[in-house]
């Protein structure tokens, strides 16, 4: 519709902005049909790395070894990465924060999720199959790398031995007061997407979780 063609024309701006991000992930390019209003992208067999990952709990052991080795795929050191800065932008899509020690990349991919890259079959890459949600202001890349993990646990919390989330987030190096923070931030992300906080895996999680 009318309504929904700026965003769907936005995809090649984001395409461009991050098909060089990272160089481990190819991003699906967008095609449009000739009105512009209609974007497709190619089809893909394979699995997502979210599913490749939960297949790989067994017995209520996470895959370690599985998850850091993707997370440094997806995340590598970037050595144009600035000091994390709070801008206007910033504060009107992830609300008011508490000062954050972190760097942030030029561009930020937020909704890279485990469940939005995939693994085709007889190949041996990744490919980003969503990338609605890229930002050219700074964002902590703690922040990105929190929601891989924390969706990945909501998704797979039934089948691993944890109490909580914030148990399982600081296998990884990030604290409770930390992943407070980051989840607020996710609560306006949410807010400012749907005008409804509780919306997408939000709807399953407590955002206050008992320590």
């Amino acid at each position: 519709t009318e309504a929904g063609e700026a965003d769907i024309r936005s995809f090649g701006e984001k395409y461009e902005k991050i098909r060089d991000l990272n160089p481990a992930i190819r991003f699906l390019k967008p095609e449009w049909k000739k009105d512009k209003k209609t974007v497709s992208f190619q089809y893909l067999n394979g699995k997502t790395v979210g599913d490749a990952l939960g297949e790989a709990i067994v017995m209520g052991e996470v895959p370690y070894q599985e998850l850091e080795t993707v997370m440094k795929v997806l995340f590598p050191e970037n050595a144009d990465a600035k000091i994390f800065e709070v801008t206007p932008e910033f504060e009107t899509v992830f609300g008011k924060v508490p000062m954050i020690d972190d760097k942030a990349a030029a561009v930020s991919n937020v909704d890279g999720l485990f469940e939005n890259l995939m693994v085709p079959e007889n190949e041996n890459c990744i490919y980003g199959i969503d990338y609605e949600w890229v930002f050219d202001f700074p964002i902590p890349s703690g922040f990105v790398r929190y929601r891989n993990l924390v969706y990945f646990y909501y998704k797979y919390e039934g089948l691993m031995e944890y109490e909580n989330a914030t148990q399982f987030l600081k296998e990884f190096g990030m604290d409770e007061k930390l992943a407070e923070t980051y989840a607020s931030m996710e609560v306006a992300f949410q807010t400012w997407v749907h005008g409804d906080g509780t919306q997408g895996y939000l709807s399953l999680i407590h955002i206050s979780e008992p320590t």
